[in-house]
């Protein structure tokens, strides 16, 4: 259990940085 909130986690943090580029160039 504490293993997938780690997992859940990561993920989410993942997949902040992998939008933060995104946005600026959409907005672009």
């Amino acid at each position: 259990m504490g293993a997938q909130l780690v997992r859940v986690c990561l993920s989410a943090v993942v997949g902040s940085y992998m939008a933060l580029p995104v946005v600026p160039l959409s907005a672009a």
